[in-house]
């Protein structure tokens, strides 16, 4: 499986915005909402009309723009690396889903304003 790689960068709105809604980086709760607010963002910068939704069916974020919908388990770190031996799977029915084909994105650099997605 071939992973591609995508930077985003914040506002400085978004980033402090974010920061002060999860301001410790160093707690795993904190980290893994601000990487979903952060993904939902990147994704309606690509397409203003995206439409996202978090934790819909115990899937983190499903993205619709126009008549493509794609859904993902998002897992972020505030590691510049993707961390694989940090990744951990909340339950038996995200490893399933993750089995079957649900996309994983990674949000490295978490709690910085320069962030690296890895699909």
């Amino acid at each position: 499986m071939i992973m591609r790689t995508a930077n985003y960068t914040l506002t400085e709105n978004d980033w402090k915005f974010l920061n002060s809604e999860y301001p410790n980086n160093e707690k795993n709760s904190h980290i893994g909402k601000k990487a979903l607010d952060i993904a939902i963002l990147y994704f309606k910068s690509l397409d203003k009309s995206a439409r996202c939704e978090k934790e819909i069916n115990k899937i983190d974020l499903t993205v619709y723009t126009g008549d493509i919908i794609e859904k993902y388990e998002v897992k972020g770190t505030s590691s510049k690396e993707i961390a694989f031996d940090r990744l951990k799977v909340s339950s038996t029915k995200c490893y399933n889903n993750l089995i079957d084909g649900l996309k994983l994105l990674r949000v490295c650099d978490v709690g910085q304003k320069d962030v690296t997605f890895h699909f």
